[in-house]
């Protein structure tokens, strides 16, 4: 229902999935009622930002194995 979807975006929630409900009757004061039950799986999504300085400069090397062997890269730039 969109009513029950906009309320979990409200609370940071999506929905993922549930699973197939049981029916699992329950007596009462003696009298049957209908229970159904089933598992509701929701998401949730945090999104953090870290601030990234600009590099006055950097130099390094980069090593990776590929199937001919060794690649090696060197750099070094400056501004």
């Amino acid at each position: 229902m969109q009513q029950n979807l906009e309320a979990l975006e409200a609370a940071g929630l999506g929905f993922g999935y549930t699973d197939d409900s049981i029916h699992l009757p329950e007596l009462v004061n003696e009298r049957w009622f209908d229970r159904y039950q089933m598992n509701v799986f929701l998401r949730r999504e945090i999104t953090r930002v870290y601030p990234v300085l600009t590099l006055e400069s950097a130099k390094g090397t980069i090593e990776a194995v590929l199937e001919n062997g060794l690649k090696t890269v060197a750099w070094n730039t400056s501004s």
